[in-house]
C-alpha cells in the first residue's frame, strides 16, 4: 500500500521534472500570452459613444435626403446623451427645414445651454429667435395673438434688434387688446425705422393712445404725422375721433370732412361719412 502511494506521488511529480524548465517558467509564458486589460467604459461613456454613431448617421441620412428618418436618428442621440450639444443644434437645423419651427427653438436653445464657447452660444441663441419669430408668425395668422406675442417676446430676447420679431410683437398684443404692451414696442419700432416705416409705427402708437383713451396724447402724435405729410384718411379719422371725446367739436367736424377727402379707401370714406352724420345729429 505504501509502495503505491509512492509510485502515485513519483508520477505526479514526473511531468514538472521532465520539462526541462526552470521552477515558475511555464507560468511566465502563460503570463506573456494573456491581452493586456482594458478598463472597461462606464454606461455614460458608452451612451455617449452610441449618440455620436447615432448623429453620424442622422447627418448620413439628411444628406441622401432622408429628412425624417434622419431627425429620428437624431433625436435618438439627443436621448442617449442629453449632454451631446451637437446633437440639439443639429436636430435645430433638420427642425427648421423640416418647418417644424417650434422644436427648433427648443433645440436651439438647448444647444445654447450647453455650448462651452461663446460664440456657439451665440449662434444658436440667435437661431433659436429665428425659429421662435417663425412660430409668432404662423400663430399670428390663425388669430392666436396672445400665443404669437409668447413666442415674438423669446424671437425679441435672443436678438433685441430683429425688428420683424418686434414688430410681430408689437401686432400680437395689439390685437390681443394688449393696448398699454403694444404701445412701447411701436414707438420703439418708430424710434428705430426711417422715413415711412417710422411714420407707420408712431401712426399705431396714436391708434394704442386712443384706446388707452389717452386723447390728448394721442392727437399729438397724429397732428406729427399730418405735419410731417402722412395723409392718410385714417389719420384724420383718428384724430377726429380724440378731439370729439375731448369735446373738440368743431375740430373734430374738420377732421372727418378731412378723411373723406383723403380717404384711399370706400370703407374709410364711409366711416368718416357715418361718424360726421352722429355727430351732426347730436348738434
Amino acid at each position: 500500500m505504501r509502495n503505491a502511494l509512492l509510485l502515485i506521488a513519483i508520477l505526479g511529480v514526473l511531468p514538472a521534472c521532465g520539462s526541462g524548465n526552470a521552477p515558475g517558467a511555464a507560468n511566465a509564458n502563460a503570463d506573456t500570452n494573456t491581452p493586456a486589460l482594458t478598463p472597461r467604459m462606464t454606461p455614460d461613456e458608452a451612451r455617449a459613444g452610441q449618440s455620436r454613431d447615432a448623429l453620424a448617421r442622422a447627418r448620413d441620412l439628411r444628406r441622401d435626403g432622408k429628412l425624417e428618418a434622419a431627425i429620428t436618428e437624431g433625436e435618438l442621440a439627443a436621448e442617449l446623451d442629453p449632454a451631446n450639444g451637437m446633437a440639439f443644434a443639429w436636430l435645430g437645423d433638420a427642425y427648421t427645414e423640416a418647418g417644424r419651427h417650434l422644436e427648433a427653438a427648443r433645440a436651439h436653445r438647448q444647444a445654447a445651454r450647453l455650448a462651452k464657447d461663446e460664440r456657439d452660444r451665440a449662434d444658436q441663441t440667435y437661431r433659436a429667435g429665428g425659429a421662435s419669430r417663425a412660430v409668432a408668425r404662423a400663430a399670428f395668422a390663425r388669430g392666436h395673438y396672445k400665443m404669437a406675442a409668447e413666442h415674438a417676446r423669446d424671437a425679441v430676447k435672443a436678438n433685441e434688434l430683429d425688428a420683424e420679431a418686434r414688430r410681430v410683437l408689437a401686432d400680437s398684443l395689439f390685437h390681443a387688446g394688449l393696448h398699454a404692451e403694444a404701445r412701447p414696442e411701436y414707438q420703439r419700432l418708430a424710434d428705430e425705422s426711417a422715413a415711412a416705416r417710422r411714420q407707420e409705427n408712431l401712426y399705431w402708437v396714436g391708434v394704442c393712445g386712443l384706446y388707452l383713451k389717452e386723447y390728448e396724447a394721442a392727437e399729438a402724435v397724429f397732428s406729427t404725422l399730418i405735419k410731417e405729410g402722412y395723409k392718410d384718411g385714417d389719420v384724420y379719422l383718428w384724430r377726429g375721433r380724440c378731439r370729439f371725446s375731448r369735446g373738440d367739436r368743431a375740430g373734430a367736424r374738420q377732421d372727418l370732412r378731412l378723411a373723406m377727402e383723403f380717404a384711399t379707401s370706400d370703407e374709410q370714406r364711409q366711416a368718416a361719412q357715418d361718424f360726421l352724420n352722429e355727430l351732426e345729429k347730436g348738434e
